[in-house]
């Protein structure tokens, strides 16, 4: 099966997450089988397995502390970036620096102290 370029994840989030299920298969998007789309819904989305790993998922998501700013990007493409393309990987300190940065800074007090550590330990 064929979900489109952003998978199943984002057909749960966009389509299913937070509406009745009933609402589901009406909000077919482009690309995405109707029949497949019901089936995912039915068979996967509603099923126990799935329910308890995004719960637990969510309390999960919400104990952090310190949130990566990267968007969708790779740690490995950062690391490529930082020199890893020339085989010279950047250390531990710059990788933690460019994962939680926003406008070239360290927004998150934990994240500024675990930093200096990092750099000067």
């Amino acid at each position: 099966m064929s979900y489109g370029i952003n998978g199943k994840g984002t057909l749960h989030a966009t389509y299913v997450k937070n509406k009745p299920i009933v609402q589901a298969p009406k909000n077919i998007p482009k690309g995405v089988d109707e029949k497949e789309l019901e089936w995912l819904v039915k068979e996967h989305f509603c099923s126990e397995s799935f329910q308890e790993r995004s719960n637990r998922n969510a309390q999960n998501r919400a104990k952090l502390k310190m949130f990566h700013h990267i968007g969708r990007k790779p740690i490995r493409e950062i690391i490529y970036q930082q020199g890893g393309n020339d085989g010279n990987p950047p250390n531990l300190a710059t990788i933690f620096f460019e994962t939680r940065k926003k406008n070239n800074k360290l927004i998150e007090p934990e994240a500024i102290e675990k930093h200096l550590v990092d750099v000067s330990g």
